[in-house]
């Protein structure tokens, strides 16, 4: 820590050195510290100025214009009144000492750049500020513990600081202190508005010893050396000595009266001022709570939206997944018709051809005698039979494809609908590898029937080989 005299301007105001030094009476003064005298109010005022001027003053993330030393003013009062009489004069010496404490500082809020030269600066400003405030917290805990009658040895550390020794008569001595706590009333300086509430609570606990330090100075008294060297006495010199004595007294008693007066008005305004600020930390308190409370209440609201928001979805896909059913649906009947139509023209057509045979084997048999035209017929037939079946066989080819892709149609939506669905598509593959199954047979049957060994191409071709040779043997 480091001493320097504000009221001294330009270069050598850091070279001026400062001594704490211990008076004769047991208090402190600082030696070589500039003292002027003044004769008014404008004079203090003025001195002020011109020290906060002096002071040293930075940026910070907390504050633009952050205070980085503690300040002391001290204002020494010397008067002197007469007496009514004219025999004597009252001197009276005080000080009043104000000081202003730089706040405590967190190395996170005030967020300094440990790379940068000035930031390295200001770091050690705020060490020194903090170790200062802790010394001078520590030294009011013990003064507050033996005020209280405990840890009353308990060793008080004023020489761990400079700041505490200058002021050790103001803490612990013969002064009246008053301590001014600085809050915010903002809610986000709740912590330390507090921190600073129970700094100055417990400063509030010491008690102090304050006395008076006026004095009387009398004129020249009455000389009783020749008077009581005969044994008389001067009995007016007494009693003019006791009128002294009463009107010293009576103005000690007024002196009393006033003070015990202003004390009582301090007590008062000391207890409004409590109660004020029992009702603000109560405002302040109700504040917190109701914005925490609309703040839970926003977040109710933000979630019951958001599960709006989403059943409004899940409603929507489930629109869209009930009109995709409903077409799977009508897709599969309309399919399922024109199938059923297909295989019953197809069972009719089977129906002709098998009556055709019927009837050109009747006709073979009824027409022996004219082998040639009928040999010339059934060539006719065979191929007339040929491209019918080529017809028949590309049909049915066509129907196999368009069944095989309907089926991966089906199977392709049914896998996304519903497993009813998927039962009946499943139901309808195997209904249709059935029929298609069926076909496949019904049609290598009228190809076995027409063109095999025992067909009818076969029959008419043997047929018309035995009439021949008949013929011929005949």
């Amino acid at each position: 820590e480091e001493l320097r005299d504000l009221l001294v301007e330009g270069k050598n105001s850091h070279r001026a050195k400062l001594d704490i030094m211990e008076c004769k009476d047991g208090g402190t003064f600082c030696r070589g510290l500039t003292e002027m005298e003044v004769r008014s109010a404008s004079d203090v005022l003025r001195l002020i100025q011109r020290g906060q001027h002096q002071r040293m003053i930075g940026e910070t993330k907390m504050n633009k214009a952050s205070s980085r030393s503690h300040s002391l003013f001290t204002i020494q009062v010397d008067g002197k009144i007469s007496l009514i009489d004219g025999d004597g004069d009252f001197d009276f010496t005080g000080k009043l000492h104000m000081v202003d404490l730089a706040g405590s500082e967190c190395a996170k809020s005030a967020g300094n750049d440990k790379s940068a030269p000035e930031a390295v600066a200001r770091e050690r400003e705020r060490m020194n500020i903090n170790r200062s405030l802790l010394t001078l917290g520590r030294v009011i805990t013990i003064l507050k513990e033996k005020s209280l009658h405990k840890n009353v040895n308990a060793r008080i550390p004023y020489r761990d600081s400079k700041l505490t020794r200058v002021l050790q008569e103001s803490l612990g001595g013969r002064c009246k202190t008053v301590v001014v706590a600085t809050i915010s009333p903002s809610i986000t300086a709740i912590e330390e508005s507090v921190s600073t509430l129970n700094y100055a609570q417990s400063a509030c606990g010491i008690v102090n010893k304050p006395f008076s330090s006026s004095s009387i100075a009398f004129g020249e008294m009455p000389n009783f050396s020749d008077k009581k060297s005969s044994g008389e006495c001067n009995i007016e010199s007494w009693q003019e000595m006791e009128m002294r004595l009463q009107y010293m007294q009576t103005q000690v008693d007024e002196a009393q009266a006033a003070l015990a007066r202003k004390h009582i008005q301090q007590q008062e305004l000391q207890e409004k001022v409590e109660k004020a600020e029992e009702k603000l930390l109560v405002k302040q308190k109700q504040l917190y709570d109701a914005e925490k409370e609309n703040k839970a209440l926003k977040g109710v609201v933000e979630t019951e939206t958001r599960k709006r928001k989403e059943a409004e979805t899940d409603l929507y896909q489930a629109q869209i997944d009930l009109k995709k059913t409903t077409l799977i649906l009508k897709a599969t009947q309309a399919t399922e018709s024109s199938l059923t139509v297909e295989a019953q023209s197809l069972i009719s057509r089977l129906e002709e051809i098998i009556a055709d045979r019927n009837d050109m084997h009747s006709l073979v048999l009824s027409q022996r005698d004219a082998e040639s035209q009928r040999r010339q017929a059934a060539l006719q037939f065979q191929q007339d039979a040929l491209v019918l079946l080529s017809k028949i066989e590309s049909s049915f080819s066509s129907l196999s494809t368009n069944i095989e892709s309907s089926q991966s149609n089906a199977v392709d939506i049914a896998t996304e609908s519903h497993k009813n669905g998927q039962q009946f598509l499943a139901e309808t593959q195997q209904l249709l590898s059935e029929i298609s199954e069926n076909v496949v047979c019904v049609t290598n049957s009228i190809k076995t029937l027409i063109t095999g060994d025992e067909g009818i191409v076969s029959s008419v071709q043997t047929s018309s080989d035995s009439v021949l040779l008949h013929m011929r043997g005949s």
